[in-house]
């Protein structure tokens, strides 16, 4: 049989090959077979399953159908041999006042529990990591011009020391490095330094325009402004002078940071601003033993501790300063 189609001719050939060249290899692996075979057991299984569901759903639906029909039968038969003249007690329609009991409101919490706000967790900030200049100021050797001094401003008005503060952020100087802040007299404000730290704060000042009360004496008679002290001498305005400047010195060093208190009171003490008994009267009015080895009160007998600070002499200026 002749054909001019290549695709007719070539299936011709193939099917007029001889029965023993046919490839002797199966339409399906056995593997294959078995796998094929589990599902449609697994389809049987499930088709009977879910045609007893369904004939079980059937039975259930009959079922509840007739106890429906009979509940509608039994209302009938009741409502037809009541008489229609029978008087029927009217029900109450006041209701008990409902008490509520701490019991109540926990059994229903849905009720009267309305969520609010999560707590705040207060955070207890560490402490502050020591900066990298006053690390360094502790570990050198005091310098010769170890001590502190006040340096006076002018200033327009009594504002709050945050205020001056800030101020004096703003015009580059180091707040930790101003030890106290107060005001000695009308339109002046006293800053205390330490005289390393001098130098750095007046070229600062400077640089902005502002200039130094150099002459400012806050023991001078003229920074009472009080009207009943002026009718008293020039002496004994002095003395009360003198005497404030004291009690401020004093005030400054009890508010200083703990490192630095004893440190202010060495300096004043060496400088003659108040003595043992005037520094220790307002802090420690009567020695407790646990104060007995304090640096401040040992006896003047004691000659052997080199840092004994007699009350009425002045300290020499061989003995150890602390810089801050």
């Amino acid at each position: 049989m002749k054909t001019d189609s290549p695709t007719v001719s070539k299936a011709i050939k193939r099917m007029s090959k001889p029965y023993g060249e046919e490839s002797n290899q199966p339409l399906l692996a056995m593997d294959q077979f078995k796998l094929i075979m589990s599902k449609l057991s697994k389809i049987d299984t499930l088709t009977a399953q879910l045609e007893e569901a369904l004939a079980r759903i059937t039975e259930l639906e009959t079922q509840l159908a007739v106890r429906a029909s009979n509940a509608q039968t039994i209302n009938n038969n009741a409502g037809t041999a009541a008489s229609k003249y029978a008087k029927v007690a009217p029900t109450p329609t006041t209701q008990q006042p409902i008490v509520e009991t701490y019991a109540s409101k926990l059994a229903s919490p849905t009720k009267y529990y309305k969520p609010g706000p999560k707590p705040v967790k207060f955070y207890k900030p560490g402490p502050r990591p020591i900066p990298v200049e006053r690390a360094q100021r502790l570990f050198t050797t005091p310098s010769e011009t170890s001590g502190y001094q006040f340096l006076y401003l002018s200033k327009k008005g009594r504002v709050p020391v945050g205020e001056v503060r800030r101020s004096l952020t703003a015009l580059g100087l180091n707040n930790s490095r101003i030890l106290d802040i107060h005001h000695p007299a009308k339109n002046v404000c006293a800053l205390l330094v330490h005289n390393d730290y001098a130098p750095i704060a007046t070229t600062l000042f400077s640089e902005k325009g502002i200039k130094l009360l150099n002459t400012f004496n806050p023991c001078d008679p003229s920074t009472l402004h009080d009207p009943t002290h002026a009718s008293k001498s020039n002496e004994e305005r002095l003395q009360l002078a003198n005497a404030i400047q004291k009690q401020r010195c004093i005030r400054i060093t009890q508010r200083a940071r703990p490192h630095l208190q004893n440190t202010l009171a060495y300096f004043f003490m060496k400088t003659a601003v108040f003595t043992k008994e005037e520094w220790t009267a307002p802090r420690q009015p009567t020695q407790t033993a646990t104060d007995a080895n304090h640096i401040f009160f040992l006896d003047d007998d004691d000659k052997d501790d080199p840092m004994d600070v007699p009350s009425s002499e002045t300290i020499p200026s061989n003995e150890a300063e602390l810089s801050p």
